[in-house]
């Protein structure tokens, strides 16, 4: 039952391999899943987004930068990848006075039909894998440019009629110097994922990086650069560099964001581009619409949509 297990996540990481920036690759670790990223902003971004993460997505990157949120904010993704790969994730922001933020975030991919065989080979039929988590996060502005954040979660995974479960643990950290923001996290602490009598480790990650913001007051708003470098659980050490550029528009859309992204792998990362790319738009000061396309040389496109609205007065 292991073995079936580690084939699924071994599945999980090959659909998963359009998590842009990181090798996913292996099996000796479950809910794989929990790597991807699945929002078109960072996405574009080549996922270095450890030390910007000033959305709800925070939550999925580094808890520290949910401090950053002052306005009640809604996201929503969907990912559409190849290998009949679906995720869809929601999360939700809400600072509270004086210095603190919640949020919440549930996130779910299905992978398949996959093909069932029995021992000779032979097919037999079809099942799913799927992955899903729960995730709840605290973060706190703990002034002189500290940010810190702690957020926990309920994994569970899939495999045909086989479900094994789990809790984990993120900590996260964000230190912003003038214009220039250094950010740490360690993510997926915990016992494992239980599975009758055998526990397969969590995909604990750690992950640290900078980024470097310009504001003007003219056409272009700012200039974000980012580095990141990030150590998944027995797999070597990755890294990727992103930019955005966010221009000033006019009438309902009066926001432009422009993505572009790199990822820095091995010989033995998953496929997929090297070169990351995204674009957004906001639309009547609360709404925005990102959108990533990214191609794939064998297996096709992968399309990501991420939706947010923020609402209600800024904290002061």
């Amino acid at each position: 039952m292991r073995a079936a297990f580690l084939r699924l996540s071994g599945v999980l990481l090959l659909a998963g391999a359009f998590a842009p920036g990181w090798a996913l690759a292996g099996g000796s670790t479950a809910a794989n899943f929990l790597q991807m990223d699945t929002s078109a902003r960072s996405m574009g971004m080549g996922s270095a987004f450890v030390a910007v993460a000033d959305d709800h997505s925070a939550l999925y990157h580094n808890p520290a930068g949910l401090a950053q949120v002052d306005r009640k904010e809604a996201g929503l993704d969907y990912v559409r990848a190849p290998m009949d790969v679906a995720y869809h994730d929601a999360t939700y922001a809400h600072p509270l006075p004086p210095r603190w933020t919640a949020a919440a975030g549930f996130n779910y991919m299905n992978v398949g039909p996959l093909t069932k065989t029995d021992d000779t080979g032979a097919q037999i039929g079809t099942y799913m894998g799927t992955g899903m988590a729960i995730e709840l996060a605290l973060a706190r502005d703990l002034g002189y440019g500290l940010k810190f954040g702690v957020g926990g979660k309920i994994v569970r995974e899939s495999l045909d009629t086989r479900i094994g479960a789990a809790p984990a643990f993120d900590v996260g950290l964000l230190y912003d110097y003038s214009r220039l923001r250094i950010g740490a996290a360690v993510k997926e602490m915990g016992p494992g994922l239980k599975l009758s009598q055998d526990t397969i480790p969590l995909p604990m990650t750690v992950k640290y990086g900078a980024s470097y913001r310009v504001t003007t007051d003219g056409f272009v708003d700012a200039l974000i650069v980012s580095a990141e470098a990030r150590h998944v659980r027995d797999e070597d050490m990755q890294g990727a560099f992103g930019s955005e550029l966010r221009l000033r528009g006019a009438g309902v859309c009066d926001f432009l964001a422009l993505r572009i992204g790199y990822k820095v792998r091995d010989e033995y990362s998953s496929e997929g581009p090297d070169i990351t790319g995204s674009f957004g738009v906001r639309i009547l000061d609360n709404y925005y619409v990102d959108l990533a396309f990214l191609p794939y040389e064998k297996m096709g496109i992968m399309a990501v949509v991420s939706l947010t609205v923020r609402f209600g007065s800024a904290r002061e």
